[in-house]
């Protein structure tokens, strides 16, 4: 059965230029100038020093090793996680990007949309006492893998181009004006990204690299003890470390043991959510909303990362309005009842499984199984809407309009 955590990678060293660093942080590694970018999967899967943590990590890699250590900035911000984002090489092609202000997307690589932004954010954040990602540094890509060898960005463009112009005499061959079209539309396009964007590999500096979305897949005893096992162990290195929980004035947490479904029943439906709640409202109080509060861009900790997409009033932006607010709240209760996986035959999540002995059954569902996992859902988002509810108000916040999540 093909592995789903912690994939391991065929690599190669491609030439760089640092653009920036961030001098805030207190970084026990030193990186080297040639960056390491994946060029295929690997067979070897244990003991393999670079490794994509899951499908849903689509252009970074990450060092499982660096887990053995914890670091921190200039703020007592803590990480325990190093990944290298915008170095999937294994097959480089443009797509169209809603999401993107350009319209389009390198696969696997990374432009220069919100490296200023979230270089800014993160700082922000983390002086207010919000742990987060952090862009450690930036470097800019002076090759490419591709065809089996590598090659230099501006080769790499021309040729892209060149495919193009291909693609669009082959439609004019066949008569195929549509076509023709199209490609000549698409060419113009990438033509107008090329000149807006370089690409770059950004280095962070993260609290964990498994999100939510990593927890929702869990399917075997063996995916949600190699996910949940190093999760559990930097909460409490984290907890041990600073007498308190994640964030200022909050609660320092009992200590969380993996095999043992009560504590794992504590931190999925009691402690995670409430921090999820509370960073949420501390975030929002900072005039900050991030758009996209997904289960991919929230880890599995209960911080947000991901920063490119945040927008306020320290970012100089529009001030956010309530609706921004209950947007991001939103996005996070359907994280939240994400995280708790399928009931589709064959994808239920064994995070339920292991925690439904301990659950009271729904009696609106007969499957058991849906049942935990339903239990599971309500339990979660009742403790996120409570605590974010409880903490806005501490803050003397204005309540949200509407139940949204």
């Amino acid at each position: 059965m093909r592995e789903r955590f912690y994939l391991p990678l065929e690599t190669a060293l491609v030439r760089t230029v640092q653009v920036s660093r961030d001098p805030t942080v207190r970084s026990p590694f030193v990186t080297q100038t040639k960056a390491v970018v994946a060029i295929g999967r690997a067979d070897v899967v244990d003991g393999y020093p670079r490794v994509q943590l899951s499908d849903h990590h689509g252009r970074a890699i990450i060092d499982p090793r660096m887990r053995r250590v914890l670091w921190g900035d200039q703020y007592g911000t803590l990480f325990g996680a190093k990944d290298w984002k915008g170095t999937i090489m294994e097959q480089v092609v443009i797509h169209d990007d809603s999401t993107s202000p350009y319209g389009l997307r390198a696969q696997g690589l990374k432009d220069n949309i919100g490296l200023g932004r979230i270089g800014e954010a993160s700082r922000i954040m983390r002086e207010n006492g919000l742990p987060t990602e952090v862009l450690v540094r930036v470097r800019k890509l002076r090759e490419i893998w591709i065809g089996g060898k590598l090659v230099p960005v501006g080769e790499w463009k021309a040729g892209y181009l060149k495919s193009l112009d291909q693609d669009i005499e082959v439609a004019k061959g066949y008569g195929k004006r549509a076509r023709e079209g199209w490609f000549r539309k698409k060419k113009r396009e990438v033509q107008g990204y090329f000149k807006k964007s370089d690409f770059y590999i950004i280095e962070r500096d993260l609290q964990v690299g498994e999100r939510l979305c990593d927890i929702g897949e869990l399917r075997t005893e063996d995916d949600f003890t190699r996910v949940v096992a190093p999760i559990f162990r930097w909460v409490n290195a984290v907890a041990k470390a600073k007498g308190r929980g994640l964030m200022p004035d909050t609660e320092q947490p009992p200590r969380f043991d993996y095999s043992q479904a009560p504590d794992v029943k504590r931190y999925f439906l009691s402690w995670l959510p409430e921090q999820m709640g509370i960073y949420l409202a501390r975030f929002h109080a900072l005039k900050l909303f991030h758009n996209y509060a997904t289960n991919h861009n929230w880890s599995a900790v209960g911080v947000l990362c991901d920063l490119d997409s945040v927008r306020g009033v320290p970012l100089g932006n529009r001030a956010p309005r309530l609706s921004d607010y209950e947007r991001d709240c939103t996005w996070t209760g359907q994280a939240i009842k994400d995280m708790w996986g399928s009931h589709e035959e064959g994808r239920e999540n064994y995070l339920v499984s292991f925690l439904a002995p301990l659950l009271d059954p729904d009696p609106l569902y007969p499957d058991p199984k849906m049942a935990a996992a339903e239990v599971c859902k309500v339990m979660s988002l009742r403790r996120f809407n409570e605590s974010y509810r409880q903490e806005r108000a501490r803050l003397g916040l204005r309540p949200l309009h509407a139940e949204t999540f």
